[in-house]
């Protein structure tokens, strides 16, 4: 047995939103299972084109936790919910896995997978809400799990508040409840056995409107099945009232001890830096005294990139604390008083709990007041509007496990990631031949301007230093620090890079990204690749879009029809021009056909001899085609999800998504075809 045990806890908040927080703020427990948790409408989701927005229902959102619900309707309330530790879930042999078709899934119980290693460990929260009939008896809403039984060869711990009095667990006085025998068969059936203690008082009494006293009772259980006891990796059940925070109903306490002990989570070190703007003179100057290597050759400019890298790190690392993995925080607006009511609401005694309740209420309503007062009062230009973002709420932070083609299912990281591979990187396209008859006339080949210092500084200026950096961590700000302390590095760096035909920066990380509002986020379609490439990188390949741009401009390259990636045409201009397409061919009497089509993947299937072979016709210069080469092949890519990042895969085609220069390549890729287009053209 493994000295590493998970905690789990049962508990019922009774729609308390603040006895939810206080609780997932100061429990121990690894995974926490409550029933009648504070379930309602958040704020609206508004757009311009909605102002009244959606309302979107939910639970209490903890940033320490990962909350699971069952599947509902618009008219359904949530009365169960499973917190899962961020900390114990992001350890990297664990996968959580709800069960939203199981048949036993309703709006008051919810069954999740554990997989740890190689074992396999399911839970069940069930809160049963009794039915008051008009002529005054009472039934029970337990008919979706006596259906269903639980399977015998899955280890399976079931908690729940089941208000149900029956002589195995309850106190002598109780009344057996009609349903009582029913649920003590389907406990038979699925093998289940009694591990909480009987007649151990679990929900304390309370005085009825009439004056009468409601006794002491026994309402919330804890069982195993069989096969989960038979492995002796159970603890005793331990009940307890003060960690229940003022609840009438105890906290119920179990423990298990996988056989492969999950690891605990710890942060760790990511590329980057944490920087602090006092300090920028201070690095501008220790940059600035660093030397500047020679980069006439190839081999020495892959050195010089290399060595401009470690000199940004070797710079940063004495001034600025490195970037680490989320270390898991409570709520921002917990503080010192509520920790104090806290310890007293589970230090009182039990005639006390009411009262105690209620100052932890108070407490917590004026703590949370407090925290937006100062967060609006202390608000500055830069953040006034950072607030506005969070009725957006947060993406899903991790990926779920993913449907294979043959529909089963990818659950271990390296099964998800062949999923997203076929999904995202692109098969190697069908050659074609470089050279058409309708390519346009070969011309006399320019020189390329050499890339200026003021360029540099210019493509830099407009920039944000909040976006994603690639797989270095080195972000826009540090480039705007190097290029201020010594612009030669950068300008070096990418006209040898130009004149030499090599792009340097080949390495990106790939994100998958859940896209908004899918039905089924275990469809790998459901998900778009974001990919954050080297900032070095795409500062040359826009500096470079911009060339192409001025040349396609001024020597009239691209055909008027096309609009997109190009100066001066937009949206409106194509939509304008359509019109006027239209209205000319119905005043001369011909008939009006319009084609819509979109090209799936089109910038993952530019052939990459036939792109250069075009800019070779247009009388680009031989160093840029020869660049441009290169820039489309050897990437090296890797998928980063779960906390895990994968290794390299090498892609020898496709532009990266997110270059600025992707857009101007396909424009000039397609501009044979709208030359033919528009020579063809009779009126």
């Amino acid at each position: 047995m493994s000295d590493t045990p998970i905690t789990l806890v049962l508990v019922n908040c009774h729609k308390s939103a603040d006895l939810m927080y206080a609780f997932l703020q100061s429990t121990p427990a690894d995974i926490v299972m409550t029933q009648e948790p504070r379930f309602g409408p958040l704020i609206p989701h508004r757009l311009d084109s909605d102002p009244d927005g959606v309302t979107v229902r939910s639970t209490v959102q903890h940033p320490l936790w990962d909350c699971y619900t069952p599947p509902l309707s618009d008219r359904e309330t949530c009365l169960v919910a499973i917190f899962v530790r961020k900390s114990f879930a992001a350890s990297l042999d664990i996968l959580i896995l709800p069960q939203p078709d199981h048949p036993g899934m309703s709006p008051c119980s919810l069954f999740i997978d554990i997989h740890i290693s190689d074992s396999l460990f399911c839970i069940l929260n069930v809160y049963h809400q009794v039915i008051y009939k008009e002529s005054g008896g009472r039934r029970h809403n337990l008919h979706h799990l006596f259906a269903n039984l639980l399977p015998s060869f899955i280890p399976t711990l079931v908690m729940g508040d089941f208000n149900t009095h029956f002589s195995t667990w309850s106190f002598p006085w109780a009344t057996i409840s009609s349903w009582a025998c029913p649920l003590e068969e389907w406990f038979e059936d699925s093998e289940l056995e009694l591990m909480s203690p009987p007649w151990t008082t679990t929900c304390l009494g309370d005085p009825k409107s009439n004056g009468e006293f409601q006794q002491d009772s026994v309402l919330d259980l804890v069982l195993l099945n069989d096969v989960a006891t038979c492995t002796g990796r159970f603890s005793s059940v331990s009940v307890s009232f003060s960690d229940s925070l003022g609840s009438d109903h105890a906290a119920l306490f179990i423990c298990w001890f996988p056989p492969f002990p999950p690891q605990p989570y710890e942060c760790t070190i990511l590329p980057g830096f944490s920087l602090d703007d006092t300090l920028q003179d201070s690095w501008s100057k220790a940059f600035s005294l660093l030397p500047t290597p020679p980069t006439n050759t190839v081999p020495l400019l892959m050195t010089a990139v290399d060595q401009f890298d470690m000199d940004i790190y070797d710079t940063c690392t004495p001034l600025f604390r490195c970037h680490m993995t989320p270390d898991f925080c409570g709520v921002r607006w917990w503080n010192a008083h509520c920790e104090a009511t806290l310890t007293l609401v589970k230090t009182t005694n039990r005639g006390s709990h009411a009262a105690t309740g209620r100052a932890l209420h108070a407490v917590v309503c004026k703590a949370k007041q407090a925290w937006s007062n100062d967060q609006f009062h202390l608000a500055s230009p830069d953040n006034v509007w950072k607030g506005m973002a969070w009725q957006h709420g947060q993406w899903a932070n991790h990926i779920p496990p993913i449907l294979k083609v043959d529909s089963s299912l990818a659950t271990s990281t390296s099964d998800i990631c062949q999923v997203f591979s076929d999904r995202f990187f692109p098969q190697v396209p069908k050659p074609i031949p470089a050279s058409h008859p309708d390519d346009p006339l070969a011309t006399p080949p320019c020189p390329f301007s050499t890339i200026t210092d003021e360029e540099v500084s210019t493509a830099l200026a407009d920039t944000s230093n909040k976006s994603a950096p690639g797989p270095t961590g080195i972000g826009y700000k540090l480039l705007k620090w190097a290029h201020t302390a010594n612009p030669e590095r950068l300008t070096s760096l990418f006209n040898a890079a130009i004149s030499l035909s090599t792009h340097p920066w080949k390495a990106a990380m790939v994100i998958p990204v859940p896209k908004p509002n899918k039905p089924d986020y275990q469809a790998a379609k459901a998900y778009q690749p974001i990919s954050l490439l080297e900032y070095c990188g795409k500062l040359l390949e826009k500096i470079v879009a911009e060339h192409i741009l001025i040349d396609a401009g001024n020597l009239h390259l691209l055909p008027d029809s096309q609009f997109g990636s190009r100066d001066y045409h937009c949206t409106t201009d194509a939509t304008l021009s359509l019109v006027h397409s239209a209205q000319s061919c119905a005043k001369s009497g011909h008939v009006v056909s319009l084609i819509l089509f979109d090209i799936q993947g089109f910038y993952d299937n530019l052939h990459i001899d036939r792109l250069v072979h075009l800019f070779q016709n247009l009388g680009f210069a031989p160093s840029l085609c020869g660049w441009v080469r290169s820039f489309l092949t050897d990437h090296q890519v890797s998928l980063s999800f779960n906390g895990s990042l994968l290794p390299e895969i090498m892609l020898n085609h496709s532009t990266p998504q997110g270059s600025p220069l992707s857009p101007i390549l396909s424009a000039i890729y397609t501009s044979p075809l709208l030359h033919l287009a528009v020579s063809s053209l009779v009126f």
